[in-house]
């Protein structure tokens, strides 16, 4: 299981609540298991995941009837799922249905709630929710939907909780850790992949094909992927493209990718060919990159004193903002 409950509920009882919403994508797939793909594409699509306190239900996920042979897959270890939305599905008479087409089969079996709010409302009801202080994730869900939850429930409280789920996943459960550290892994072999082909004349199409091609075949799915060499690898938002590497080329690879919805983002920056140490531009790189490594050293040095985690972000930010406070002309 991603979701550390023991935090989350922890969180729900410092902030007094009875229930809590998952809205965002992100904290409906940590709730659940549940990655609607329609809303990690874009903004609009709902999804949600009530989850009660202790003693008060079980959690329900409120899905699309487009995703639910998403919401029917065994990753998703919350089984009582509402859908809503009109979505066909023809089934061809007398077929053998494996596991997870029967799971299929069930789902669009149940009533369609017609809506994303009508079934979130369904489902606050049929646990006795109804006059309940909620916690709703308010980055996910749309303001007029939010609006349309407070008017079908004019008994409850909704406050808004996101910070609930981001106090819960500050620390990792071992589902989680090794997520991400597989991710991080196949990551770590797909910047290899891409450096192999890193050669004069070779484009930054040609780099982004190794990469992604890696970290297919190592189990992993590309998200979007940022790779510029020379004067583009400064771009913000980099595409690759035909341009040719040179050499003494810098070369910038900021490729998130996902690994069993877990995502992460790996970045590098070397250089193509060999820099002389007398060259200004070492000289630039480590001038700027110094104060990064020194808050890296003193977050080290800081958790190695106290063994604790007290101040671990505060603590190594000092060098970091002296470097980034804006100069006056």
């Amino acid at each position: 299981m991603l979701m550390n409950s023991t935090r989350l509920f922890a969180g729900m009882q410092e902030r007094r609540l009875d229930a809590i919403v998952a809205t965002m994508p992100e904290n409906v797939t940590y709730a659940s298991g549940f990655w609607a793909m329609s809303q990690w594409i874009r903004r609009g699509p709902q999804a949600y995941v009530l989850t009660p306190a202790p003693a008060l239900g079980e959690p329900v996920v409120i899905a699309s009837s487009g995703l639910i042979d998403l919401a029917a897959d065994p990753d998703v270890w919350v089984k009582d799922i509402l859908r809503f939305g009109k979505f066909v599905i023809e089934r061809t008479p007398d077929v053998q249905l494996d596991a997870h087409d029967s799971r299929i089969a069930e789902l669009m079996a149940q009533d369609d709630e017609g809506e994303a709010v009508g079934a979130l409302v369904k489902a606050i009801k049929m646990r006795g929710l109804q006059r309940a202080r909620i916690g709703v994730d308010e980055i996910g869900i749309l303001p007029q939907y939010w609006d349309r939850l407070a008017e079908a429930l004019p008994d409850a409280t909704l406050v808004r909780a996101a910070d609930v789920f981001r106090y819960a996943r500050a620390v990792k459960t071992a589902e989680e850790v090794r997520r991400l550290r597989r991710s991080a892994q196949i990551a770590d072999l797909s910047i290899q992949s891409a450096l192999a082909v890193a050669h004069e004349g070779a484009t930054e199409m040609d780099l982004a094909r190794a990469f992604h091609g890696r970290t297919i075949a190592e189990g992993g799915l590309p998200v979007l992927g940022c790779i510029g060499v020379g004067a583009r690898s400064a771009m913000t938002n980099v595409q690759p493209s035909e341009r040719k590497l040179k050499r003494g080329d810098v070369i910038r690879l900021a490729l998130p990718r996902r690994h069993r919805a877990q995502r992460r983002a790996r970045r590098a920056k070397p250089q193509a060919g060999s820099v002389s140490p007398r060259d200004p531009r070492r000289a630039r790189a480590r001038h700027r990159h110094d104060p990064a490594r020194g808050a890296r050293r003193r977050r080290v040095r800081g958790l190695r004193r106290n063994g604790t985690a007290r101040g671990h972000f505060a603590l190594p930010a000092q060098p970091c903002r002296a470097w980034h406070r804006p100069r006056r002309l």
